[in-house]
Formats: structure tokens, C-alpha cells, sequence
């Protein structure tokens, strides 16, 4: 298929079968090729296009490149390099939540993608691969230019423009909000972070799993203790682009390697902040500042002490100048 040998075949889904195949170089590669419905659909095949184009662009070190593709084929296909090793899914399933360093490699691909001016629309924790050398984000173009030639009304009442099935029950609390910015990496993180899909929570239930007791969420973040700064009295994360989650937790890891003195500031009540976050970065550390009242939230400094309530729930996250 286009001068690459097919050696296997690696499986098959909705859009089409992947198969492993070997290019004349040598390369591994995974090439998907669409159904046999899609094959008459000229919107299909113009929307491929264009997808596979913007896909090329997406070039980083977390990221499956796309090194070949025919539109015009009689079963239109796209090949990437292949990527072996354990989805993020089963991994999480099978060893729990994602060490903080792959966590890391994993929002450094979004990062590449967004900048790149490509949205995924099919990010599911089976489209990310962990390699040896770090987590690898595949699958583009396909899924979405599918979703364009099955109808031309993507918003739907229940349903989010450009998801596909399987990607419902990753869609996160964030998504209630209509000021917020959605985007895959908010679900990644709540996955990596807490070992569950979001099933469908809205901001309601995210509520009322606080325990009044305590003012600790039931579902506590928790990366291998780096995101305590945040977490550490209780607190949940959202990112939501690629960007600012790598600045994020480059800022959280930073932190968390400095020393500590003391114990964490206690407060005397617990409350949820429900929306928008803005971080500022200070001359000691991190603020947390609402956008609404402009009041400030917490505050870490270097010591990695929580300033303020214990728990912080932040649905939209921003960096901004102090």
C-alpha cells in the first residue's frame, strides 16, 4: 500500500483497520485504512484531506507524525510511525495512575498539537501509546474528518461538537460551564491523576463528593506526591490546553524540589471555587486569584505551604503576568 509492505494486522475500530506495515526504508509503520462506506463520500475525502495536511504539521517528541497518506485511493489511508507499547488506558487500568515525568511528556504533545493549530477530536486514552521513550499522542485526521461528512449539524442537544463515540465518558466536569474552553487535556489529567473516567460527572456531583467532614474531594489528586502544592489538603487540577498544562507542572515540579519548613497554613473552613482560576506567578511562588472578586485564594510560596482553604477545585486554569 503506497510502496509500504502490510506485515500485520493490529486491529480495527469505527473509522477503519489498522495494519503494521514496514516502509521501503525500513520504518515500522501503523497504517490506518478507512471502511468501505467512507469510500464514495466526497465530503469525506475532501475533509481527509485537509485534516491530513494540518496533521503533518504536528511535529514534537510526544507525538506519532503522520509520513504518509492518500486521500485519493480506493480506500483512503494514512500512515504514521509506529509506536509500540500499552495504551494509557490499560496502563492505568493495570499500574495505576501516570509517574509525573510522563505526565509531563503527555501535555508537551498536547502543547505540540495546539500550537500546530490541530485539534484532535478523537483523544481517548487509547490514542495515547507509552513508549520506552515516553507517552506518544496517535490517530489523527481520520475521526474527524468522518464526523464532517456524516452530517453537517455538529451541535446536537447532548451531544459536543466533534465527539466521537467512545470519547463521551471522558468528558470532563469542565464541560458544564458555557464560558469554558474545552479541551482533551483537562480529561487526561483527571484520568492520569485519579486512575477514573469522569463518567459523566457534572459540576453538581463533583460537589457533592466533597465531604463535608473534612472539605477533602473523595477523589484527592494525587501524582506521585509533585502535585501536592496543589493537592496536598485536598485540591483538583484542570488543565485546559497543552500549553498551560506543560507550564503547569514544570512550575509545580520546580516547586515541589524545594525544601520545606514547617507545617501547611490550616484553615478554618474548606470551600469549593467553581469556574475560572487565574495562577499568577510571584517573586516567592504561585497565587491563586479569582477572576470574579479579585480576591486571592491561596498563595504558595517556596516552602510549598498552602496560604488559605484547604480546597481548591479549579475547572478553567489560566497563567498570567502578576
Amino acid at each position: 500500500m503506497g510502496g509500504h509492505r502490510i506485515e500485520d494486522r493490529l486491529g480495527c475500530g469505527g473509522m477503519g483497520v489498522v495494519y503494521l506495515a514496514r516502509s521501503a526504508s525500513g520504518r515500522r509503520l501503523a497504517i490506518k485504512v478507512v471502511h468501505n462506506r467512507y469510500t464514495d463520500n466526497n465530503k469525506f475525502r475532501t475533509r481527509f484531506r485537509r485534516e491530513v495536511a494540518a496533521a503533518r504539521q504536528v511535529s514534537g517528541a510526544f507525538t506519532a507524525p503522520v509520513v504518509d497518506a492518500d486521500a485519493d485511493a480506493a480506500r483512503p489511508w494514512m500512515a504514521t510511525l509506529y509506536i509500540p507499547g500499552a495504551d494509557l488506558g490499560t496502563h492505568v487500568r493495570e499500574h495505576g495512575p501516570l509517574p509525573l515525568p510522563r505526565l509531563r511528556g503527555l501535555a508537551e504533545a498536547l502543547r505540540d498539537i495546539h500550537r500546530a493549530g490541530v485539534v484532535h477530536r478523537d483523544q481517548k486514552p487509547a490514542n495515547v501509546m507509552l513508549a520506552e521513550d515516553g507517552p506518544r499522542v496517535i490517530d489523527f485526521g481520520i475521526s474527524r474528518a468522518a464526523e464532517f461528512a456524516a452530517s453537517d449539524v455538529l451541535t446536537q442537544t447532548g451531544r459536543v461538537m466533534g465527539m466521537s463515540e467512545g470519547v463521551v465518558t471522558f468528558y470532563g466536569s469542565q464541560g458544564d460551564q458555557g464560558d469554558c474552553v474545552l479541551d482533551s487535556a483537562a480529561d487526561r489529567a483527571y484520568l492520569i491523576c485519579t486512575a477514573e473516567p469522569q463518567a459523566g460527572k457534572t459540576t453538581e456531583t463533583s460537589v457533592s463528593e466533597i465531604d463535608p467532614a473534612t472539605g477533602k474531594p473523595r477523589w484527592i489528586v494525587e501524582a506521585e506526591g509533585s502535585l501536592q502544592m496543589l493537592g496536598r489538603q485536598g485540591g483538583h487540577l484542570v488543565f485546559t490546553d497543552g500549553v498551560s498544562m506543560t507550564r503547569g507542572l514544570t512550575l509545580i515540579d520546580a516547586a515541589s524540589r524545594q525544601p520545606s519548613h514547617g507545617e501547611p497554613v490550616e484553615a478554618s473552613r474548606a470551600y469549593l471555587v467553581r469556574g475560572t482560576v487565574y495562577f499568577t506567578r510571584t517573586s516567592g511562588g504561585v497565587r491563586a486569584v479569582s477572576p470574579r472578586t479579585g480576591r486571592t485564594l491561596w498563595e504558595s510560596n517556596t516552602t510549598l505551604e498552602r496560604q488559605g482553604p484547604p480546597t481548591a477545585s479549579a475547572t478553567h486554569v489560566h497563567f498570567a503576568s502578576p
